[in-house]
């Protein structure tokens, strides 16, 4: 379902339990804004809006350019996580590892005079913020959840059709470029490790309605490693 075209410029601040889902929709779309209650995207509303605002995206969103490498890792780090960066990076080169890398970072999270001792081992900045610009992605800078934000965004925008995407706090003990010629990745075309936690409620009976899935009841997985090829030709979120 589209969104019709002579809807208000309103921002989410504004939503009330009474305002209709199309203009939620809107809403959701426009630059983020912090509420001070956080129980407005319970409303039966919102839920509805965001469903909408969802499926126009999807019907909208145009295709990312084509990877321009085969395979790489991405590091999400900047800020108090670059040492961590610096460590895990060398460790990967004393490793034997020579795949390129990507550290990702927010704006105002670099370092010059760390940069400067990564850079030369094959090593990439960028800076998601200026790449959101480009696409119009908004992330939410005042809340921790930008971290997980910035996960995806950088698996969906690197350069690499194949990923290995790391944590800044991951201390690998191998050479991790075996992880791509093993047989179960090269038939699934991904690799998820468990979580530590088996808990359910970390998905909310809400949130499983907001995105219409089944309350999970199995092991959570783990965000800090994952491995997968990246289609940058198809529409994604």
């Amino acid at each position: 379902m589209t969104l019709p075209l002579d809807i208000a410029n309103v921002a989410i601040d504004s939503i009330t339990r009474d305002s209709p889902p199309w203009l939620v929709a809107q809403a959701l779309q426009r630059p983020a804004v912090k509420r001070d209650d956080d129980a407005w995207w319970r409303w039966s509303n919102v839920i509805d809006g965001f469903q909408m605002a969802v499926a126009n995206r999807l019907a909208t969103i145009p295709t990312f350019q084509s990877a321009t490498q085969d395979r790489g890792i991405v590091i999400v780090g900047g800020g108090r996580y670059l040492p961590s960066v610096y460590i895990s990076i060398r460790v990967l080169r004393h490793l034997g590892c020579q795949l390129p890398i990507e550290v990702w970072h927010f704006d105002k999270e670099n370092d010059s005079r760390i940069e400067a001792f990564i850079r030369p081992y094959d090593v990439q900045f960028i800076n998601a913020n200026e790449i959101a610009k480009e696409h119009s992605f908004r992330f939410l800078d005042w809340h921790w959840w930008q971290g997980w934000q910035l996960k995806s965004f950088a698996l969906l925008h690197s350069q690499f059709e194949e990923v290995l995407l790391l944590d800044a706090d991951c201390f690998p003990i191998r050479n991790p470029e075996y992880l791509f010629d093993w047989p179960e990745y090269q038939k699934t075309g991904v690799v998820i490790w468990p979580d530590l936690y088996h808990s359910p409620t970390q998905a909310s009976l809400e949130t499983c309605r907001l995105f219409e899935i089944q309350w999970p009841d199995q092991r959570l997985a783990e965000s800090g490693q994952l491995l997968g090829i990246v289609p940058k030709k198809i529409p994604c979120l």
